[in-house]
């Protein structure tokens, strides 16, 4: 899911909320699907994870609380941010 960059959007795969546009996914080079901005500021709930012996704010689904990834701030514009997916946490939805 790393390299393609086709048009469309992505979804929760528990439950199919609306996260993700294409149009925002970049090559971060860390092997993991990466987005600039969710595509609703109110579709991706953020939580402190101090495990591992580090912090982190992981995101999970405002919707269905299902894990997604983790958000950084090293991120390209507009955002500054960098929405680390998990591949397995999102499916391509169907267009429109």
């Amino acid at each position: 899911m790393c390299s393609l960059f086709e048009p469309g959007q992505y979804g929760c795969v528990c439950c199919g909320t609306l996260l993700f546009d294409a149009a925002e996914k970049f090559e971060s080079g860390t092997g993991w699907p990466s987005f600039t901005q969710p595509v609703k500021e109110n579709s991706i709930a953020y939580i402190a994870d101090k495990s591992h012996g580090m912090y982190r704010i992981e995101t999970v689904c405002n919707t269905c609380d299902a894990h997604l990834g983790h958000v950084f701030p090293d991120g390209p514009a507009p955002s500054g941010l960098r929405y680390c997916m998990n591949a397995v946490a999102l499916k391509k939805l169907k267009e429109a």
